[in-house]
């Protein structure tokens, strides 16, 4: 595995984290993510209907609940891998942690939530305000790995590596591509940033 800037937290933490400029935890959270919003449709659908219909909604609900816990499996090791490279004591480390402490969270309440559920009976009044409320805290947690990615740039390819993909354009797309700097250091001077 080659590394393509000094920057720790733009490198994969091994294979498993996908290859420089293409991790796999962003679409491992697919997984899930869809899964459990897709729940949380059939939670209202079946909340929404009567008999069999009702019941055939929440036992799909449930279903998928159950495929988003499983799926977070993949989505935590990944995000475990790219979570070890960030540098201890930086703002990226801070917010990281949330974001592993909000998706810990939202795994366990869903696992709870798919154990306590009756198959075969329309979704109870408690489980379905559980779903809403951790989808909620899941959609926070995604906005924090947003942060992560496009605000700090972890595991997000060096501003020379993007500057490629514009070449032969007739305007200056970025303007630290003449001399893409390769480290934390020279990163903040020039951004005026803490780059984590």
């Amino acid at each position: 595995m080659s590394t393509h800037t000094d920057l720790p937290a733009k490198n994969p933490a091994n294979a498993l984290a996908g290859p420089y400029g293409h991790p796999t935890h962003p679409f491992a959270v697919m997984v899930p993510i869809g899964a459990w919003m897709s729940s949380l449709v059939l939670d209202v659908l079946s909340r929404g209907s009567s008999g069999r219909t009702s019941k055939g909604y929440a036992r799909s609900s449930r279903s998928l609940m159950g495929v988003g816990v499983l799926g977070a499996g993949g989505a935590a090791v990944s995000g475990l891998l790219d979570y070890t490279t960030i540098p201890r004591g930086t703002k990226a480390k801070k917010l990281a942690t949330a974001h592993l402490l909000m998706n810990v969270t939202a795994v366990a309440s869903y696992t709870m939530n798919f154990l306590g559920r009756d198959a075969d009976e329309k979704v109870p009044d408690a489980a379905f305000k559980q779903s809403l409320f951790t989808m909620a805290a899941v959609g926070v947690s995604g906005f924090i790995g947003g942060e992560l990615s496009y605000r700090y740039g972890i595991r997000v390819a060096d501003e020379q590596s993007q500057a490629r993909g514009f070449a032969g354009a007739n305007v200056t797309v970025d303007p630290y591509a003449a001399s893409a700097p390769t480290s934390a250091e020279s990163v903040s001077g020039r951004q005026g940033l803490d780059p984590y």
